[in-house]
């Protein structure tokens, strides 16, 4: 018998990685993503996850943040990831990809 449950989410556990490089350079990385499926309608599932790496140099933070979205219905996925580039704080770059892909049922 299967004693899953009718909506089931799973979350995969928070990784945080910590390097000292040269210089004083401290880098901080960690990261999470979380899946969900319906029995009913496994066709209509989703996963999503963030991440963050951090540099800390002498003159200055780096912090790149990333977040990722996919989704599905019958006929599709839907993707979109987002980066983002932070210099002490302030948002100096950010770029989005996003895209839709037709399912093929190979």
């Amino acid at each position: 018998m299967n004693a899953r449950t009718s909506q089931e989410k799973r979350e995969r556990p928070k990784c945080k990685c910590l390097f000292r490089l040269a210089n004083s350079i401290r880098r901080l990385h960690q990261d999470k993503l979380r899946f969900e499926v319906q029995d009913a309608h496994p066709e209509i599932a989703s996963a999503h996850g963030e991440g963050e790496a951090d540099v800390d140099l002498p003159d200055r933070k780096l912090c790149w943040t990333d977040t990722l979205d996919v989704r599905s219905d019958k006929t599709n996925f839907y993707y979109k990831f987002r980066r983002r580039l932070r210099k002490n704080g302030q948002v100096i770059r950010e770029k989005t990809w996003q895209e839709t892909i037709p399912r093929d049922h190979q």
